[in-house]
């Protein structure tokens, strides 16, 4: 993978926040669009975010969630808000070279849920990384691992709404 190298069991990158750089997180889809700012227009219309699911070696790229993110701390693919007028594949884009500093080119979209406090609809892609170099956004991402499915079982905290992804969704793409 250009500029990420072969991820290997336990291979993991950190960051120590040195900025107060801010970038809302959902991107790719193995993750749980957790980053996300949480609000809800007064019409009652939930927001929308996408979720990257990166995948490498049978492993899923996962970030525990930095200090300037939503619900700080927990373990999750990487997510972000989709902006008024942008489509998904280029929210997916944007959001994973802001968060962590790679190229990917979107695959497909293999899923659709629910974040755990109902405001959110997340929208789970699959993308190929294409380049760049992981440099992680400080205030968003505060490590990143690659994981199997058993691993990111393992991690704690996680978003129980992330659960099914890993058990029901990954298994069959």
């Amino acid at each position: 993978m250009p500029g990420l190298g072969c991820p290997t069991a336990g291979w993991s990158a950190t960051h120590t926040p040195q900025t107060a750089d801010q970038h809302a997180v959902m991107m790719l889809d193995v993750g749980s669009v957790h980053a996300m700012e949480a609000t809800v227009e007064t019409t009652g219309v939930k927001r929308e975010a996408v979720v990257a699911v990166l995948r490498e070696d049978g492993r899923i790229l996962v970030i525990l969630r930095g200090p300037q993110a939503r619900q700080p701390g927990h373990w999750a693919p990487p997510a972000g808000t989709i902006e008024a007028g942008e489509r998904q594949q280029d929210a997916l884009v944007r959001e994973v070279q802001e968060e962590l500093g790679l190229r990917v080119a979107p695959l497909a979209k293999v899923w659709e849920s629910a974040t755990d406090d109902g405001d959110f609809v997340l929208h789970w892609w699959t993308a190929a990384v294409e380049g760049g170099e992981l440099v992680l956004d400080p205030g968003e991402v505060s490590e990143v691992r690659w994981v199997t499915a058993e691993e990111f079982m393992e991690l704690q905290p996680t978003f129980p709404g992330d659960h099914s992804f890993f058990t029901d969704v990954l298994p069959k793409l």
